[in-house]
């Protein structure tokens, strides 16, 4: 499974941070996720961790693992405490002891209006 694939995602930090996805081979297929962990760890300019979601924190929770299917969901209390500004992120994948990045991007928070 290669890393180059890349994920930008785009949200409020009055906003609960909720988004579906689904993991796929190079061929297409659905990734079994069956047993698996994952974690999106977001950092910013000077790699200090500002957000961590993880099937561990149950701010990822596998929906459909044998179709490779989950939703990362973080609630507007939590991401009330993420300054507005573009981050980095990594989603790692990790399966019989390995581990994987299955994607990299941007996480572009912007400053919400109120509560």
């Amino acid at each position: 499974m290669p890393s180059s694939f890349v994920v930008n995602i785009v949200t409020a930090n009055n906003e609960d941070l909720r988004q579906a996805f689904q993991i796929t081979d190079t061929a297409g297929a659905a990734l079994d996720l069956t047993g698996a962990t994952l974690r999106l760890v977001v950092a910013g300019s000077l790699g200090t961790t500002v957000l961590d979601a993880s099937t561990a924190n149950s701010r990822i929770a596998l929906s459909a693992p044998t179709a490779g299917k989950f939703e990362i969901a973080v609630p507007a209390a939590d991401m009330l405490n993420v300054q507005a500004g573009v981050y980095r992120h990594d989603l790692l994948l990790t399966r019989a002891g390995a581990i994987k990045r299955v994607w990299s991007g941007s996480l572009t928070v912007e400053q919400g209006v109120g509560p």
